[in-house]
């Protein structure tokens, strides 16, 4: 196990043991957080690679509670507003087009005190490192998808409020996030 899976698994992993209600996982990828929601939750996971929805669904399959994944893109939810007790943003937020809008559906879609959960790389603010992260952030982003110099925190702020940070230094700075919607 990596350093940033031990981060993950101590400080993101651990918060999903109290979760309750209606559940929007952003992101879901494959579904490698599914196996962590506990009974009682009805959880919808979005994913907008249609290869990785196919394959999340297969991993919804095998657990309880089952997942509902549909293929759709954080930029614009097709869900109602006021409806998610909780929000799970797991290494997406690095990848949308928009960080802005995304958070802002966010924010939509959350009811009043909706719990939010947090799994992100960030830049960071030390030299040279953000010099160099800038530098390959368009590379990477092109080679995976994936940018290397965003901080949504501020971004998220504006709607959220957060309760709880943890920060993890890497070659690229993690971080994780428990708040609730303002």
């Amino acid at each position: 196990m990596t350093q940033i899976e031990k981060f993950k698994q101590a400080s993101f992993d651990d918060k999903f043991a109290d979760i309750t209600g209606a559940v929007l996982e952003i992101g879901c990828g494959v579904g490698k957080n599914f196996h962590l929601y506990p009974r009682g939750c009805q959880v919808t996971a979005i994913e907008v690679s249609f290869k990785k929805v196919m394959d999340a669904q297969l991993t919804a399959k095998r657990c309880v509670p089952a997942p509902f994944v549909i293929n759709a893109d954080a930029q614009k939810l097709p869900f109602p507003s006021n409806y998610y007790d909780v929000i799970v943003v797991s290494m997406v937020l690095c990848a949308v087009k928009n960080v802005a809008l995304t958070i802002a559906e966010l924010n939509r879609v959350a009811k009043k005190n909706a719990r939010l959960l947090v799994f992100e790389h960030i830049t960071t603010s030390h030299q040279p490192r953000a010099t160099i992260q800038n530098m390959l952030s368009p590379i990477h982003a092109y080679l995976v998808g994936c940018h290397l110099n965003r901080n949504p925190v501020e971004l998220l702020e504006e709607y959220f409020t957060i309760t709880h940070r943890e920060d993890k230094m890497s070659i690229v700075p993690w971080i994780f996030l428990d708040g609730y919607k303002k």
